[in-house]
């Protein structure tokens, strides 16, 4: 029997053998079960209930909306498959409970999943999966069997996310700048929830916008496409051709983005990230700390040095980010891989949003990409950032757990100024990090580095599984 256990953010597993019709009811029933007991008023409690594009998503979100009518919880079921942005904003503008999403990010077509989003917008906690993998625990030491009931339509209801969600985008991204500028762009939807979101919402205002993979995902297709360098290969091809500025993408869920120059080059998130927060900070304002994760590049340290600015680091997983942001005064949220938030919009990953502002600094600045980032090392350095894994086994997985109990071996190893065990070890060397890790959501140990030289970099990750390898 499978487990149902979170990963790093979602439960997922393998549809028809670990996520199947009658586990996803017996989460359902147990997330109502937390409900009830740590909400406490029946027939006040709101949930929206949404999806991606996945095969089933819209399904699964059907029988969800049921099971929760059953125990008199108002199920705000979206119109259609929605980003998680969207999603975010219209629980916390409107008050609601907390969400339930349908996705498996970007993973295999045959995987599915549940995220739970909670109050805040933020993704769930810890303490809060906690509670609600112990309800499911509960459930199947009685015996759960799941027998069909009548949904209660009373406590069935259709929400519209999009309509809120462009007011708010209204409200944070500058589209008369945007607009004025007469800029040139092409938007890739990877067959996901942001179609008729980012290319619509920028068509709206006039601008000029040509889409690609702008309809939902094809099951039949061998991966779910993520915003990644090979995925975005007929995103760069359109860029160059249609001689547009920029390219913008984002993945099937609607919460990782993916940018492409005016020249096709691929630009990833521990390099744009950096450059938009300084505008952020600088252009637009923004007051308060930065949070980042583990594995995102040093270059925000040296930003937040800069400006004066307090900086937080969390382990990997957005839900550490969100709890980090959410106990500071910080107005941004960095995830290597490719998901920012910002504090004043809502505690959760939002590619849309990061898009959208991403493309108002390039108007902001009427220079592409390249040029802005030249000015931009002009005051910071660059580094270069590679990520690298090595399957998991008995002896590596041993040879890893000896590692990060042993500081002394570390230090001899590494000419370290700092060593932090928050999510296994993060090695901080002079101009240059390593990080080694166990995966949340993959059977892989995870290594990653940063330094001043590519060679160096390369070095790092040589030396760093050489020490997982090892047969010491």
């Amino acid at each position: 029997m499978y487990s149902i256990k979170f990963g790093t953010d979602s439960w997922f597993g393998k549809m028809g053998t670990e996520f199947t019709f009658e586990r996803v009811r017996l989460f359902i029933a147990a997330y109502a079960e937390y409900l009830i007991k740590t909400e406490g008023k029946l027939n006040d409690i709101n949930i929206i209930i949404s999806y991606d594009t996945r095969a089933l998503s819209k399904r699964y979100s059907k029988i969800a909306a049921e099971i929760l009518s059953h125990y008199h919880i108002f199920a705000h079921i979206s119109d259609r498959d929605a980003p998680i942005g969207a999603i975010a904003k219209s629980l916390v503008v409107n008050d609601y409970t907390g969400a339930v999403v349908f996705t498996a990010g970007f993973k295999k077509p045959i995987y599915n999943g549940i995220k739970i989003i909670n109050k805040k917008g933020a993704p769930a906690m810890p303490s809060q999966r906690a509670l609600i993998e112990r309800e499911i625990e509960c459930l199947e030491q009685k015996g759960y069997k799941y027998n069909y009931i009548y949904p209660n339509k009373k406590f069935i209801k259709k929400i519209d996310l999009r309509s809120l969600y462009f007011q708010s985008l209204n409200d944070t991204v500058n589209f008369d700048l945007i607009n004025n500028a007469n800029l040139k762009i092409v938007v890739d939807n990877l067959y996901g929830t942001s179609r008729g979101y980012l290319d619509y919402f920028l068509l709206s205002k006039g601008i000029q916008v040509e889409t690609i993979h702008n309809f939902p995902y094809i099951a039949s297709s061998e991966v779910i496409p993520d915003c990644t360098k090979e995925n975005l290969i007929e995103l760069s091809q359109k860029v160059k051709n249609t001689q547009a500025i920029i390219g913008i993408s984002s993945d099937i869920a609607g919460d990782r983005f993916g940018i492409v120059d005016s020249r096709g080059v691929y630009y990833s998130s521990n390099r744009i990230m950096p450059v938009l927060t300084e505008y952020l900070i600088r252009e637009k304002g923004f007051s308060g700390g930065i949070v980042k994760s583990l594995a995102t590049t040093a270059i925000i340290d040296k930003i937040a040095k800069y400006y004066n600015r307090e900086l937080y680091e969390s382990p990997i997983g957005f839900k550490h980010l969100a709890n980090l942001m959410m106990g500071r005064d910080a107005f941004i949220g960095l995830d290597s891989s490719s998901g920012v938030a910002l504090s004043s919009f809502v505690f959760n990953k939002d590619a849309i949003l990061i898009n959208l502002l991403i493309v108002e600094m390039v108007a902001f600045y009427g220079l592409g990409l390249k040029d802005i980032l030249k000015g931009f090392y002009k005051r910071f350095p660059k580094y270069n950032f590679l990520e690298s894994s090595l399957t998991k086994d008995n002896k590596r997985l041993e040879n890893f757990h000896r590692l990060i109990k042993d500081k002394e071996r570390i230090k001899k190893i590494f000419p370290c100024k700092k060593i932090n065990f928050m999510d296994g070890v993060k090695i901080y060397m002079d101009e240059s990090w390593l990080l080694i890790r166990e995966a949340g959501t993959s059977n892989d140990i995870r290594i990653y580095a940063e330094a001043d030289k590519m060679y160096r970099v390369r070095e790092i990750i040589k030396k760093a599984k050489q020490l997982i390898i090892c047969d010491k």
